[in-house]
């Protein structure tokens, strides 16, 4: 695939663009592979996405389908196809997925109590989390979006995953693109 490059600024804000947990920069999306660019560099590390310590966020313009590699507040890189060259977009749910788990917040504690022990120990946790996926399965969906474009007579496929918690919401943000 030829990925367009375009100044992100230019842009203006995005119709639509797939949310992060609520008060985490952490994306509900996980990348799997499909833009050939990044899956050199992963290859070359010997790295899996989630050990970047980075997170993927896709903004939906009118014309255009931007993925974006993001760590923390800061966008690092992005990928943009035309938003006409997305040909369909499969959904498998209920798959098994060695992806992070959905931020677990204890229950039954005050707002203010949430809020306080969340923030003493996310700098603690927070670099365990970013640092490597769980060893053990989560129960997710994987969304492969199809590109109009062909490697080796085949259509190119970007495949993101999220968990269960999260599919409708990811699921609603793919039927937007293909609107």
């Amino acid at each position: 695939m030829k990925w367009i490059h375009i100044n992100k600024d230019l842009l203006g804000e995005p119709l639509y663009a797939t949310p992060n947990y609520d008060r985490s920069q952490r994306s509900v999306i996980a990348y799997f592979y499909g833009i050939t660019e990044l899956d050199s560099i992963l290859q070359e590390a010997g790295q899996t996405f989630a050990d970047k310590k980075m997170e993927m966020q896709m903004l939906l313009y009118p014309d255009l389908l931007m993925f974006m590699l993001v760590q923390g507040t800061t966008a690092m890189e992005h990928f943009t196809t035309e938003r006409d060259k997305v040909v369909s977009i499969h959904a498998k749910h209920h798959q098994a997925l060695t992806i992070k788990p959905d931020p677990v917040m204890p229950s039954g504690m005050p707002a203010s109590k949430i809020a306080s022990v969340f923030n003493a120990v996310v700098a603690t946790i927070k670099k365990l989390v970013n640092r490597k996926t769980t060893t053990e399965p989560v129960q997710g969906s994987l969304f492969e979006i199809v590109l109009e474009s062909t490697i080796n007579g085949e259509n190119e496929k970007i495949v993101i995953a999220c968990t269960d918690k999260n599919k409708e919401t990811v699921e609603l943000f793919c039927n937007k693109i293909i609107e």
